[in-house]
């Protein structure tokens, strides 16, 4: 019996979450889009909470947290991608929300602190998610798998702070 579950959260369209189920490497849920009507995408919310819902349904019971990456508008995006990022965001904090889940903010300097990320190419954080989590190494492999490596480096730090005992539901 899974005493509790930890979902990284890398947020964005082409992020990813990563679940914990009592430390150890569970699955990967891709971030689910579907077609924007003015063109592009934008996560999928039904879908999402569906693939939650699954989770918990394999680990009923289990205490959960969410570990967010807590983002913010930097100089030089644009404004409407900015927006679409945001209401991404709003979105992934809505689900869990919805769902009960607990969702502790931290900021990507203190997890990336952590792992020693600060200054690195951002494909270091694959090397390191499949050193932390042997079993999820085949699925860590292409270029693309960096919001994976960050989602599940965010549970991982969740899992060796103290910000994710106190938030638990």
């Amino acid at each position: 019996m899974t005493l509790r579950l930890t979902y990284g959260i890398d947020p964005g369209q082409t992020g990813a979450l990563a679940v914990l189920a009592d430390g150890c490497f569970d699955r990967f849920i891709d971030m689910p889009t579907i077609p924007r009507p003015a063109g592009g995408n934008q996560i999928n919310a039904v879908e999402l909470a569906t693939q939650v819902r699954e989770v918990r349904a394999n680990h009923p019971g289990a205490a959960e947290v969410a570990i967010l990456e807590q983002v913010h508008a930097m100089k030089g995006q644009g404004v409407s991608g900015m927006f679409r990022f945001g209401e991404g965001y709003g979105v992934i904090q809505g689900v869990f929300g919805t769902l009960g889940i607990a969702i502790v903010l931290v900021h990507p300097s203190k997890w990336k602190r952590t792992f020693q990320l600060t200054g690195q190419d951002k494909d270091v954080a694959r090397t390191v998610a499949t050193q932390r989590l042997p079993a999820a190494a085949s699925l860590l492999t292409r270029k693309k798998d960096i919001g994976r490596a960050d989602a599940a480096l965010l549970a991982i730090w969740g899992e060796l702070t103290e910000a994710a005992g106190p938030g638990r539901s």
